[in-house]
């Protein structure tokens, strides 16, 4: 699982997805209805696209967005490290 934190993380996330397909930035495009400059600009993170552009091209790319409760330091719940473990040391107990 990758952690999304910014448009940058998306972006590279659909590009990832779409050259596994071998598809260009024009060929998805097209079937987005947009033009490849607009393909260009949400995998480099450069523009604010539409929500509605994005999630098509991630359900065309087969991606699926999932949300996962935060805790207070703002890391994803999955992400965190477990805390260390102590072991008793000799005279402890």
């Amino acid at each position: 699982m990758i952690p999304i934190k910014t448009r940058k993380d998306i972006g590279r996330l659909i590009r990832c997805a779409r050259k596994e397909r071998d598809w260009s930035q024009s060929d998805l495009a097209e079937r987005l209805g947009c033009t490849q400059k607009t393909v260009s600009h949400i995998e480099t993170g450069k523009s604010d696209p539409l929500l509605e552009t994005v999630l098509r091209a991630m359900n065309m790319l087969r991606l699926d967005l999932v949300a996962y409760p935060r805790e207070r330091n703002d890391r994803p719940a999955l992400m965190r490290k477990p805390p260390l473990s102590r072991s008793p040391r000799n005279g402890d107990s």
